[in-house]
């Protein structure tokens, strides 16, 4: 399908014609500080017979699950939408496609969500993902074009009007294992391990008795461990405590979390 549309000034989405259009719209990102990449790509569009400008709000994140792997995220923010007015269709397909390179090899990130296309209202892009091999901490990501498919209805392409490049930190899987343990003092060790490196930074722990917090303590890692030790009188009621360790991530590193109990009799 083909609209012949008018040419509309370049512009940068915004959220609001969305909302007020009753379209659900994401957060681009809540992460850790340092964990995201973000900055405007400038695009041209072609839209049937038309041609508009897209200045995307770029955010990507890349995760480490295994050794030589990235896997790359893309959140950009509402694509603006110049069809008419009286088009109006319910529950579509829509498919993002990102063509980029990742420290000079091609990489293609594609996504997928379903919504209403509704002419004038600007259209929520999908989250999209591919992945790459490369071991680097840090990845040097290059947007060079990008496609939204409407499908059964059009496909607008888009590509990049200058070079942006992004410096992608990689963060690395992690995983945490808390083991606690009780003989006149509670003794609670977490373990975080990464699929890549030594995680980083503090642990918070928290122990609840039902649903009463008896302590909440922020433990610093060393040697990949961090150790909370309770005096008797921290956990002085019989019973069965429950312990929720979390890591909270860092630059290089993901966020974990691991849960476990101990016994005072």
């Amino acid at each position: 399908m083909k609209f012949a549309l008018p040419t509309p000034a370049r512009t940068r989405a915004g959220l609001a014609g969305a909302a007020a259009a009753g379209v659900l719209v994401a957060p681009l990102a809540v992460l850790p500080p340092g964990q995201a990449a973000s900055a405007d790509v400038p695009f041209t569009c072609a839209f049937g017979a038309s041609e508009f400008g897209y200045d995307a709000a770029t955010v990507l994140t890349a995760a480490r699950n295994a050794p030589g792997e990235v896997v790359l995220s893309a959140r950009m923010d509402d694509m603006p939408n110049t069809a008419p007015e009286f088009l109006d269709f319910q529950d579509v397909t829509f498919v993002g496609t990102v063509v980029a390179s990742v420290d000079g090899e091609a990489a293609t990130l594609t996504g997928s969500r379903k919504g209403d296309f509704k002419g004038g209202v600007d259209v929520p892009m999908p989250r999209m993902a591919g992945t790459a091999t490369d071991d680097a901490r840090t990845v040097s990501v290059e947007i060079e074009s990008l496609s939204m498919e409407v499908v059964d209805l059009a496909t607008i392409g888009c590509t990049a009007d200058e070079t942006v490049t992004l410096s992608v930190p990689v963060a690395a899987k992690t995983t945490s294992k808390t083991k606690a343990t009780y003989k006149k003092k509670a003794t609670i060790v977490t373990t975080v391990k990464a699929v890549v490196g030594k995680p980083k930074g503090k642990v918070t722990v928290v122990v609840k008795k039902g649903k009463k917090k008896v302590a909440s303590e922020k433990v610093a890692l060393k040697k990949g461990k961090a150790t909370l030790v309770l005096p008797k009188k921290a956990v002085k009621k019989k019973g069965k405590y429950a312990v929720k360790a979390t890591y909270p991530g860092a630059k290089f590193f993901k966020k974990s979390t691991s849960k476990a109990t101990f016994k005072v009799s």
